[in-house]
């Protein structure tokens, strides 16, 4: 059966389908490690900075590319398994 896309982009998109998991389980870690850091913030002689729920939610809302680009594919995959979802319950034949 010949493919509409190529080989390359199939394969890319089979690996991001099976790697999910991982792709779910790098955004939580870094999540995680900004709502609990392992050190705080120093600010030369004024010690510790006084507002590190305003720092924890800068950092959140300006994620590295790398975390952008994964919470993009997680979402394509979510939405790509619901469509599928919903088109097996489509098409499934009626039980008499």
């Amino acid at each position: 059966m010949k493919r509409v896309i190529p080989d390359s982009t199939y394969k890319l998109i089979e690996a991001k389908l099976h790697n999910r998991q991982s792709i779910a389980d790098e955004i939580d870690k870094w999540r995680f490690d900004i709502q609990y850091p392992e050190t705080k913030q120093v600010v030369g002689s004024a010690g510790y900075i006084s507002d590190p729920t305003a720092n924890q939610a800068i950092k959140m809302s300006s994620p590295p590319k790398r975390i952008r680009d994964a919470m993009k594919w997680l979402g394509l995959i979510d939405n790509t398994r619901e469509f599928c979802d919903t088109q097996k319950e489509k098409n499934r034949m009626p039980v008499k």
